[in-house]
């Protein structure tokens, strides 16, 4: 059998990749997700041209754990070497068997059917002889990928306008901070600046008074408020941070060089002039010259172009998370390592923030959140970071 894309051999059903609505529209599901780099757009392109489809049929679902593949993290520039081989194969595959199928149904040859924007039919006959995808696939793909149909020659590929743009430009509701519905509770944590500081004193008395405010959380030295508006969650968060008592701050030391050297797997005997040789170091030997020296480099700062945002529903034992998070499975499986739960009662939706080049505090805000919601159950919370959390605790 011919070898499939990584992505696409670990989740071979088409049906994971691809599927069309009644509207003649087509469906892309992936692993990847949308950071500012354009991948909805190069994803959407790359599965218009392999199905023969107008782009503006094409939507590319943002990534979740409930049905979409497990493609890891979006990082190190990976999204078209394996999402995009993997969409234009899926795609390849799906067109071969809509051929096949439409010839069997029309009673032709494979060869004499023509596609084009989706519709399948002889060459030469009219809109009314053809057949959709939709058509064909009403009940599912029902196929798994197995190497054998090839994507189209390589060409150079129409221009095309970035599909997430003109929202963002026209300031449309575009970001998972922009996601606030009538029953939508709003969080905000307050935290020291320095990480790993105790909580020692609180007084949360006359915060819990404050008009708005619907709950206090605390969990070990994590402590948020909730209110009912964003507004009033903010004017509680300050109430609260100046009614805490913190603990002495924890210093700060660079890690030793002690993990650098146990990960040293071998010696190797230099020359006289210094350079390395293939001998091995005889037992017993002593240096000639020994040379010694410490290097540090302090903590440096990401400085993510946006503060990071999160919300988070509690429904009896299952929780949903929506999450501009880089790996939406990862992100599952660290939840539910700290929250003790199933993998199986956490779904991970991704949702857009602004873009990251680097790590921002995605995860970490998504734990917040969740933490968050726990205290009220059956409501959904929305929990923003400002800009100093973003840059004083990011990971």
């Amino acid at each position: 059998m011919p070898e499939l894309p990584f992505s696409l051999a670990s989740k071979p059903a088409l049906d994971s990749w691809i599927s069309f609505d009644t509207g003649d529209g087509v469906i892309v599901s992936t692993g990847k997700v949308e950071l500012g780099q354009g991948i909805r757009t190069a994803v959407a392109s790359i599965a218009a041209i392999e199905l023969s489809i107008a782009m503006e049929r094409v939507d590319v679902v943002q990534a979740n754990t409930v049905d979409h593949p497990n493609e890891g993290i979006t990082a190190g520039s990976m999204s078209i070497q394996m999402t995009g081989a993997a969409v234009r194969q899926a795609c390849a595959e799906v067109r071969a068997l809509a051929i096949a199928q439409a010839a069997q149904k029309l009673g032709i040859d494979e060869a004499d059917i023509h596609l084009h924007d989706g519709q399948l039919g002889p060459r030469g006959a009219g809109a009314n002889a053809s057949i959709s995808y939709a058509d064909l696939f009403a009940g599912g793909i029902n196929a798994d990928a197995n190497g054998q149909a090839r994507p189209l020659p390589a060409a150079p590929a129409p221009r095309v306008g970035r599909i997430d743009l003109p929202g963002k430009l026209a300031g449309a509701a575009a970001f998972i901070q922009d996601e606030v519905g009538p029953d939508t509770l709003h969080a905000r944590v307050v935290r020291h600046r320095t990480p790993g500081t105790v909580i020692e004193e609180l007084d949360e008395s006359g915060t819990r008074r404050l008009a708005g405010v619907v709950a206090i959380v605390r969990n070990g030295n994590f402590l948020a408020v909730i209110a009912d508006t964003e507004a009033s969650a903010e004017r509680a968060a300050a109430h609260l941070a100046v009614r805490v008592r913190w603990g002495e701050e924890p210093e700060l030391r660079p890690e030793g060089p002690a993990h650098l050297m146990s990960s040293v797997t071998h010696s190797r005997l230099l020359d006289d002039n210094g350079a390395p040789t293939d001998a091995t170091i005889p037992p017993g030997a002593s240096a000639g010259q020994t040379l010694k020296a410490a290097y540090w480099k302090p903590y440096h700062l990401h400085g993510s172009i946006a503060p990071s945002a999160a919300a988070a529903l509690l429904e009896g034992d299952q929780l949903t998370v929506w999450s501009h998070a880089q790996g939406p499975y990862l992100l599952r499986g660290a939840l539910a390592d700290v929250l003790n739960m199933p993998t199986s009662n956490i779904s991970i939706y991704h949702r857009e923030n602004a873009g990251c080049y680097g790590h921002n505090g995605a995860d970490d805000a998504a734990l917040d959140a969740a933490l968050a919601a726990q205290a009220v159950p059956n409501r959904r919370v929305l929990l923003k970071y400002t800009r100093a959390d973003e840059h004083q605790n990011e990971p």
